[in-house]
């Protein structure tokens, strides 16, 4: 979908009774006193996730709004994006997992007041005051998983009290409106079950056992559901197929690697078209155009059978090119402790095992002892182990260094996670380990750990 930015003032503001037209939809607002330096952005839900449309600033008189040209209703979102002091000036999203939804189309109109936790509709159609409706319901369920951070023992007993009361209210949001009423039942279905899988995916400091799952948790896991598309209306359509799938896992299954991870998930989506993009989304678990992609490609390239999944995969394949097997790895320079500069190329006739570290990275520290048994077991071979620190603080680098006497190349990279190395092979996080033949091509960008054993194959394969 391309996007349509529309940056707005409140200027163009006029009343929707004396300038009413087909082929856009008007929101008018007033800003709480509460909310300063906010923006008011505007979502359009699409392919189960947002996009950004339009941006509205608050003018003196509290007020913003929006004009969007539209003519069939569509789902919409509205959020808050501030600047907070105490968060070092960075933006954020205030109310990104609060329900401010919208059902508008060509000549529908509402005016809203919006305050820093909440929304009030002053005026609009009978699908909008059902939907607000929902919506204010469906956060008092949110809620219930952030008040006081509780941890499943406190949580679970509130869900289920609640449960049933968001169940009978979906008799209550009815309209003449076909297409409104086949969405709100949608969202009402997905919200109940995705708001406590929020829960359970969230980093909480006790987690439940499937022991502990309540009636309604163990009722959310069902054939009948996700049987078509039309779960991709919720504006977190494309998580929900993600938590949901993961739970029928957590609850049947073991999770051996991620390969057995997602073969298992896909049992517990119906429809085909939903593999494809649940799969889609497993896409940012491959960092390389390797054998673990390759593989994955060849058991669920048939899933990838809409127009926009293929896109997905070609675009996708294009960003990780240059990282396939077979390709010139990138001949990067970095530095050791004493100021001499190293460069891939110097390596050139050996395999070559790059580790990519930083001192304040504990699972990158935890992988030390399984290297230096490697680096033991192979000395003497045609293989040069490099530790490659992303560390922004040399002086913290240096010290470690020094202090445990590290052998063999330790190397620090300028510019760590802003380099082009970085920038290239897509390194977000450590650690990270990479391996390159002694021609100079690459085997894989995201190669095994010292931990695991398939490292070991591997080497002995191309010594």
């Amino acid at each position: 979908m391309k996007r349509l930015l529309i940056y707005l003032s409140v200027l163009f503001i006029i009343s929707c009774q004396s300038n009413h037209d087909d082929k856009f939809f008007i929101i008018e607002g007033k800003a709480n006193p509460d909310l300063e330096d906010v923006t008011i952005e505007l979502h359009k839900v699409d392919k189960g996730i947002t996009h950004l449309i339009a941006m509205s600033t608050i003018n003196e008189n509290r007020d913003f709004g929006f004009k969007i040209p539209a003519t069939t209703p569509g789902l919409y979102t509205m959020h808050l994006k501030y600047t907070s002091k105490q968060m070092g000036e960075r933006e954020h999203h205030i109310t990104q997992r609060k329900h401010w939804r919208f059902y508008l189309g060509g000549g529908d109109f509402v005016n809203v007041n919006v305050a820093k936790k909440e929304y009030e509709l002053v005026k609009g159609n009978v699908e909008n005051l059902k939907l607000t409706e929902w919506n204010h319901m469906a956060d008092s369920l949110f809620q219930l998983s952030w008040k006081d951070m509780p941890t499943f023992k406190e949580y679970f007993p509130l869900m289920e009290k609640f449960i049933p009361e968001c169940k009978a209210k979906k008799a209550e949001l009815q309209t003449s409106d076909i297409e409104f009423n086949k969405l709100i039942n949608m969202l009402v279905n997905v919200d109940i079950d995705d708001l406590p899988l929020d829960f359970l995916s969230s980093g909480n400091t006790i987690h439940p056992k499937p022991s502990d799952f309540t009636p309604h948790i163990n009722s959310i896991i069902d054939q009948s559901k996700l049987q078509d598309t039309y779960v991709l209306n919720h504006p977190r359509g494309l998580r929900h197929i993600e938590t949901y799938s993961g739970l029928g896992v957590r609850i049947n299954d073991s999770i051996i690697n991620l390969q057995n991870y997602i073969k298992n998930k896909l049992k517990y989506i119906p429809n085909d078209t939903l593999k494809g993009h649940l799969l889609a989304s497993s896409l940012r678990h491959f960092k390389c155009y390797d054998d673990k992609y390759i593989d994955f490609m060849n058991n669920y390239k048939k899933y990838f059978v809409t127009n926009e999944l293929k896109d997905k995969i070609k675009t996708f394949e294009e960003s990780i090119a240059l990282s396939g097997k077979g390709s010139i790895a990138y001949d990067f320079s970095a530095t050791d402790i004493k100021g001499k500069e190293y460069k891939l190329s110097d390596f050139k006739g050996k395999l070559v095992y790059i580790d990519i570290w930083a001192t304040w990275c504990a699972p990158c520290k935890a992988e030390i002892p399984h290297l230096k048994k490697i680096e033991k077991k192979y000395q003497g071979k045609d293989i040069t182990f490099i530790k490659l620190s992303f560390d922004s603080d040399k002086k913290a680098w240096e010290e470690f260094v020094n202090e445990h006497n590290a052998k063999g190349f330790s190397l620090h990279m300028k510019n760590d996670f802003q380099s082009e190395l970085a920038k290239l092979y897509k390194i977000g996080s450590i650690p990270r380990f990479i391996l390159v033949d002694k021609e100079g091509e690459i085997i894989s960008t995201d190669a095994p750990r010292p931990s695991e054993t398939a490292i070991e194959n591997m080497i002995n394969a191309l010594l």
